[in-house]
């Protein structure tokens, strides 16, 4: 009677242990997975940028201090890649001062770089950024890389090389045929 007792006893324990282990597993898998969680609602809200960079450019022997603002374009049509994601163009600002003196203010869009498009990306490609190029700086010119590309995208199908020459703010825009090194990062945060 006693050995009966004893396993019934242990038979009861064991199942009692499998249950709960049974309930934890279930829920465990009924958490959201994290991605899920981090999806924003309002995505067009979440797309819009607005980006500051701030960098030290030497050129000859003198140091400039250029600031570059992209902000998204929210004036034209949005774009959308090929997951769906909508995206818009951007703007970009590119400051250029000396100790307190701004040398150069230039505000820059798609339709400023339009005639270097290739007529088969036209439509379908955004200006990613603009970004200091301190090796190719002289002192008649601080050298920009321009990325031009498709929304959500990282690579550039038309790669630019931008002159602004501090204190008249002359632009010379050229095809960059040396895209190795198309400028300073563009996701540094600010200073």
């Amino acid at each position: 009677m006693k050995t009966t007792n004893l396993i019934a006893l242990l038979m009861l324990s064991a199942t009692m242990t499998l249950s709960s282990c049974g309930s934890k597993t279930e829920e465990k898998t009924e958490t959201p997975a994290a991605p899920r969680a981090a999806v924003i609602e309002d995505s067009e809200e979440a797309l819009k940028e607005d980006i500051s960079n701030t960098y030290d450019v030497k050129a000859g022997e003198k140091t400039y201090k250029v600031t570059i603002r992209r902000y998204s374009d929210t004036e034209k049509p949005s774009f959308k890649d090929e997951f769906g994601d909508e995206f818009y163009d951007n703007r970009v600002v590119v400051t250029i001062q000396r100790d307190t003196t701004t040398l150069a203010h230039r505000e820059f869009s798609l339709e400023s770089f339009e005639s270097y498009i290739p007529a088969k990306y036209k439509g379908k490609v955004i200006l990613q950024g603009i970004a200091p190029d301190e090796q190719r700086c002289t002192p008649n010119g601080i050298v920009f890389g321009v990325t031009i590309g498709e929304a959500g995208s990282d690579e550039g199908q038309v790669l630019l090389m931008l002159t602004i020459v501090p204190g008249s703010g002359d632009v010379d825009i050229r095809k960059d045929d040396t895209p190795d090194n198309i400028g300073m990062s563009q996701e540094k945060e600010g200073r």
